[in-house]
């Protein structure tokens, strides 16, 4: 769960540096903002999708041992 936090903040920074860029009209600041954003979001869906597997097997492994 701290590995999600942490990667909900850095969306949140990346928006905020994107807007920050928008409005100095720099136009890297606004392409490291949104890419740095887009990237937090895929590692958060990988993630989560390793934590659903996880939680899977351990569930899977459980039933079978019953």
């Amino acid at each position: 769960m701290k590995l999600l936090t942490r990667l909900l903040a850095l969306q949140m920074l990346a928006v905020v540096v994107a807007l920050a860029g928008e409005l100095v009209a720099s136009d890297p600041l606004v392409t490291a903002g949104v890419a740095t954003f887009f990237v937090a979001l895929a590692l958060m869906f990988v993630q989560m999708t390793a934590a659903l597997v996880a939680g899977l097997r351990r569930s899977d492994r459980r039933a079978s041992v019953r």
